[in-house]
């Protein structure tokens, strides 16, 4: 479970006096000097500086233990279940809170995050490790400024997405799709649906393979 210190906690409602309870008991945020006094100034704000708007798991067999949480700093973590320190982050590549990672069950290289300004972010781990390889808006225009690093002013109950197969899909087509459900206003709401190239969509050979060495590397 994601909470708004930026944790995500690690329990079991089977854990009791014949079960034990599943270690660690949460999974902690990256620390830096920056992010601490980030944090503090946030605090004194009355701000949450970093809340756990969305966690993921990896698809493949034998790899459930790997999980991906996105933030409202506009961080991305990589953590093994058994560890709490995050194995990786990613920052700096939004400008708003993150509100959803999906990890992609066709391309287990390929993770979707949606962020607070209707921004599309896709990392694509076999083209680069570090940055996403694609990032676009959703929305034509966006109807008001995103809000800070550390809030997302309710959009992460208005702005979701999902990734599916398109029923009875001609072979020329991309063979998935991503369905975004907007509501950027109490009175207003939408649902957008975006064929996806062969570039994110079709599997491609020995990308498990690659993915646990990235992750087995980390």
């Amino acid at each position: 479970m994601g909470c708004d210190t930026g944790h995500v906690l690690h329990g079991s409602r089977h854990a009791g006096p014949s079960a034990s309870k599943p270690t660690p008991r949460a999974f902690e945020p990256e620390e830096a000097s920056s992010q601490a006094a980030a944090s503090q100034a946030a605090a004194t704000a009355g701000v949450p500086a970093c809340t756990v708007h969305g966690l993921a798991f990896c698809p493949l067999a034998g790899m459930h233990g790997y999980m991906a949480a996105a933030r409202s700093d506009g961080s991305l973590a990589l953590y093994q279940t058994d560890d709490a320190r995050p194995l990786r982050t990613w920052q700096g590549f939004s400008t708003a809170a993150l509100l959803q990672v999906v990890w992609s069950a066709v391309r287990p290289c390929v993770l979707w995050l949606l962020d607070a300004d209707a921004t599309l972010h896709v990392f694509d781990l076999l083209e680069d490790e570090d940055a996403p390889v694609l990032s676009c808006p959703l929305r034509p225009a966006a109807q008001r400024r995103p809000p800070p690093l550390g809030r997302s002013d309710g959009a992460a109950a208005r702005l979701r997405i999902a990734l599916g197969t398109r029923p009875q899909a001609r072979e020329s087509e991309a063979p998935s799709m991503l369905a975004v459900t907007c509501s950027p206003a109490a009175e207003e709401s939408c649902l957008d649906v975006h064929l996806l190239t062969e570039r994110l969509s079709v599997p491609v050979e020995g990308e498990a393979e690659q993915l646990q060495r990235f992750l087995e590397a980390l």
